[in-house]
């Protein structure tokens, strides 16, 4: 949907299909404000808003290698990132995945809550090899907790099937 709204000084002219609590806020206040000044105010806040919330949603992507797969990876190195995790993403390309990154090695316990998507866990230990692995790990076990079997200092989420499609073992490192 455009939105078109001429004010005193200008006309804004802008899309907002993205963002429907946007949209659905901004005609609100559209509705209720009298002065176009004030209306201008409000929605360059929105479009700030709008802004911020849109980069985050674009995430940077980091080449590494598993074994000799190229993995094009999001990288989880903060407790907000790392809580947040895939969830809410709507897909992985087939070679796209997301490498969370801890600080000392764990037991480091993952849900599928939010996920639309099934996905492989691969864990490794601090010399990057794996040692373990949930494959085929579906959204509608949440809130089933997936753990390694020893601690793990690194986690890669990858697209369901693709520890068994690039012939993964136990062993393999990975590489960044």
């Amino acid at each position: 949907m455009t939105v078109r709204r001429a004010t005193r000084y200008f006309i804004l002219d802008l899309d907002f299909e993205s963002v429907s609590f946007t949209r659905v806020l901004l005609l609100y206040i559209m509705k209720l404000s009298k002065r176009g000044l004030c209306v201008t105010i409000v929605i360059l806040v929105l479009i700030f808003i709008e802004v911020v919330l849109l980069s985050i949603k674009n995430y940077p992507l980091k080449k590494i290698f598993l074994s000799d797969t190229e993995i094009m990876v999001t990288i989880a190195d903060t407790p907000l990132l790392q809580s947040q995790g895939l969830s809410g993403r709507a897909k992985l390309d087939p070679q796209e995945g997301m490498l969370f990154i801890f600080n000392q090695p764990q037991l480091y316990k993952f849900w599928m809550k939010d996920m639309r998507f099934p996905i492989d866990i691969i864990w490794f230990d601090i010399d990057k090899k794996i040692i373990s692995v949930n494959e085929y790990v579906e959204p509608g076990s949440y809130p089933r907790l997936f753990t390694p079997v020893t601690p793990a200092a690194f986690v890669l989420e990858v697209p369901r099937g693709f520890f068994m499609k690039h012939n993964l073992k136990i062993g393999d490192t990975i590489k960044f």
